[in-house]
């Protein structure tokens, strides 16, 4: 719904829950990726990361930079920074839809 109505804020903020639901389930590379497209929407709209949420996007970036190799957590962020707006929809929709 978010993507119809352009709404990007949301969608940054929908892809950074996204990631932390991927960290409970031990997703951690989609969450990786998941955060890296979260990160430059949020940069393409400038629009920072409300306060209020640091504490959690802090604890779910740093869940999944310890359960990486950092290299592998790099390139993965980076591979999310690189999607499309459609392709990291895609994506975290398939996360929410996977068991």
């Amino acid at each position: 719904m978010a993507t119809e109505l352009g709404e990007k804020v949301l969608l940054a903020g929908g892809f950074e829950e996204t990631a932390s639901l991927c960290v409970r389930l031990g997703r951690m590379e989609p969450a990786a990726r998941l955060l890296g497209a979260a990160e430059a929407l949020r940069e393409a709209i400038v629009c920072p990361l409300p306060p209020c949420d640091r504490k959690d996007y802090d604890e779910t970036v740093a869940a999944v930079r310890a359960a990486l190799d950092e290299d592998f957590f790099a390139a993965a962020w980076a591979e999310g920074e690189n999607m499309t707006l459609d392709q990291a929809v895609s994506m975290a929709l398939h996360e929410l839809e996977s068991p």
